[in-house]
């Protein structure tokens, strides 16, 4: 369902007349027959080339996964202080099964038999694959209170997109990459000391100080854009009752006499709550 209301928003980041969207989630099953991927890596193509991934970290494999939803699950979506966005969770995932989840390494070990110290000479040459993983993994309601269901997010969490001239972004990064440029030593904390001292920079310089001790220029600082993921309010994770089997073998999707049980798994009633005011920035380098 999808509704557009007018509420009380204050204790999350909002005001006590704002409009949001509510998504209802309802009493929702999401599944997966099968799924299986590469994860790789490659190098940067010219432009007009196409994207190569030709080297291959392993192999991702899920089987049969199965989630569903509390019907009284819910998500509002509303701006914040004119931009921005703000999502007010309250999910409840009454169920998550996962028969079969496997990583594996497609070639083995390969040969080994040029490698200096020679440990691996007993598998020298095994060029099979491998898989680790799960079986029969799930998770569901602790049985102390099962009104919370397997899995339970509950709190808001704010995305903002914001470009910086100045500040610690992008001050301490142009003044790294000049100092390192320039031959400051990064060798020893000792040669870094002298290194300051010898340019007159001392403890409790602003960065701007620090940037123009360095007979730099603070306007030719470039700016750097960032998401700003922030946390009106506690925000409240519960997990339930985690269960399953450790499975090592020579079959991604563990079929039998393929595997073996190295052991089982088991979690119950975990709670993690992440202080309101708490934030992460990402921005690329």
């Amino acid at each position: 369902t999808i509704d557009v209301a007018t509420g009380d928003k204050t204790a999350v980041g909002g005001a006590a007349d704002t409009t949001f969207v509510r998504f209802g989630l309802g009493a929702l099953k999401v599944g997966i027959s099968q799924l299986q991927f590469s994860v790789a890596l490659g190098a940067r193509p010219a432009a007009g080339d196409p994207v190569v991934l030709d080297q291959q970290m392993g192999l991702v494999s899920i089987d049969q996964m199965e989630i569903y939803f509390n019907p009284w699950s819910y998500v509002d979506i509303f701006a914040h202080a004119g931009c921005g966005v703000t999502m007010d969770m309250n999910v409840i995932i009454d169920q998550l099964t996962l028969p079969k989840m496997s990583w594996g390494d497609t070639d083995g070990i390969g040969d080994t038999s040029t490698l200096s110290n020679n440990e691996e000479f007993w598998m020298s040459g095994v060029t099979e694959g491998g898989y680790i993983g799960f079986n029969n993994f799930s998770i569901s309601a602790d049985p102390a209170d099962v009104t919370l269901g397997a899995i339970s997010m509950k709190g808001a969490v704010a995305i903002d997109v914001v470009t910086a001239a100045h500040g610690v972004y992008p001050d301490l990064e142009y003044l790294t990459n000049v100092l390192v440029a320039g031959g400051a030593p990064t060798t020893s904390q000792a040669s870094m000391i002298a290194y300051f001292d010898s340019h007159g920079i001392v403890p409790g310089m602003t960065m701007e100080q620090l940037i123009l001790a360095n007979g730099l220029s603070y306007d030719d600082v470039p700016a750097i854009s960032a998401v700003h993921i922030s946390f009106p309010g506690a925000f409240n994770l519960h997990v339930g009752t985690i269960r399953g089997d450790v499975a090592l073998g020579s079959d991604a999707w563990f079929g039998a006499g393929t595997f073996g049980t190295l052991g089982d798994i088991y979690v119950q009633g975990m709670d993690v709550t992440v202080a309101g005011g708490s934030w992460v920035d990402i921005w690329a380098h």
